[in-house]
């Protein structure tokens, strides 16, 4: 009876499954997760701010406060105004289907990517049609306009660096391709921070151009939920009408705006992974058994006839890294993890490496 009665949109979904961190798993790699914990003094901060606040009252339901901070924080002459704050970067990104997309309407998105832009636009009613990236995770303009022309979308997602493949598609090329089309255009930034620039940077030469951001990835608070989306004032007021009253809870808001006023704490940890990424990337790109991605995130995604067999080894040891299915069945991607524990990944990689060579197989 209850099936009967549940929206066409919603009948053939299923719920985004989150795998559980296992207790028998020791290193825990696969959520792209800061792998920093929060250090006793911000933690001492965020005590300090909790016990002054009043939670018998709603949150500041503008978030006023913690906007005038992260436009602060992203510069580029952003103001508070250009800012929405929502319960994690999926919120926003959900908000901007509901405001945009009718029944029926086209949206296009890069293929691999996140999975929810799906879920996103079925729950919306709208269509959502994917568009290939080439072998090696790169973006082929040419074929992207034809896909364009052909679908002929109301909204685009190209999330950048991508997830999970870890490139990012060139500040000109999207420039290029915000100028020509007519939708809405929405880079997903989850990843930002890990890159040298940002398209915020040309956000006012674009009025159909908005992107997303979150404090999960490089600013490492994952576990309060906060995200943000930057656009032009007009495009972000009719966000805004679909928005539910204080979405955002008072502690994660004050929480965002402690760990912005200690922004060098998110610069030394963002250069710590990038280091370690890159230590990583060196020793994963000596076997030629698997290609590995270029990547201006913070992981690495690994594809090949010998990465099932990899990732099998890193179960053994119980380091949990993100394994694929479907056409992706033959792909991993790793998180960086702390220095420690990407020596365990090396460990891993080395030996499954050294079996290959005593079994005289190249794998």
């Amino acid at each position: 009876m209850i099936k009967e009665l549940v929206r066409d949109e919603i009948k053939d979904l299923t719920p985004y499954v989150v795998v559980p961190k296992e207790e028998a798993k020791k290193i825990i790699l696969d959520g792209n997760e800061n792998p920093y914990q929060m250090p006793l003094e911000i933690m001492e901060k965020f005590t300090e701010r909790l016990l002054q606040m009043e939670l018998n009252r709603y949150p500041d339901a503008g978030c006023n406060n913690l906007r005038k901070k992260i436009a602060s924080y992203l510069g580029q002459g952003i103001n508070a105004e250009q800012i929405l704050v929502g319960n994690g970067s999926d919120e926003v990104l959900q908000h901007l289907v509901q405001t945009f997309i009718q029944p029926n309407e086209k949206v296009l998105c890069l293929q691999p990517t996140f999975s929810m832009y799906k879920v996103f636009t079925k729950i919306g009613g709208g269509i959502l049609v994917g568009f290939q990236l080439e072998e090696d995770g790169t973006l082929d303009l040419n074929n992207f306009w034809q896909a364009v022309k052909r679908v002929q979308p109301k909204m685009i997602f190209l999330c950048s660096p991508n997830n999970p493949t870890g490139g990012k598609i060139p500040l000109l090329t999207i420039a290029e391709i915000v100028k020509e089309f007519k939708g809405i255009l929405v880079v997903d930034e989850a990843y930002g921070e890990f890159c040298q620039d940002s398209i915020i940077s040309m956000l006012d030469q674009f009025p159909n151009l908005c992107v997303t951001r979150t404090f999960s990835k490089a600013i490492g608070l994952a576990g309060i939920r906060l995200g943000y989306l930057v656009g032009n004032k007009p495009l972000i007021q009719e966000v805004k009408k679909v928005i539910l009253p204080y979405n955002v809870n008072a502690i994660s808001q004050m929480m965002g705006e402690v760990i912005l006023d200690n922004e060098s704490l998110i610069r030394e940890r963002v250069e710590k992974i990038l280091e370690e990424r890159e230590r990583l990337r060196s020793l994963l790109e000596q076997h030629n058994g698997w290609y590995v991605y270029p990547s201006e995130a913070n992981f690495l995604f690994l594809r090949g006839k010998d990465i099932p067999a990899l990732a099998n080894s890193f179960e053994e040891v119980g380091i949990q890294i993100r394994k694929f299915s479907g056409d992706f069945k033959d792909a991993i991607r790793i998180t960086v993890g702390t220095p420690e524990e990407n020596d365990q990944v090396c460990r891993v990689v080395l030996s499954f490496i050294e079996r290959g060579e005593k079994n005289g197989t190249q794998m």
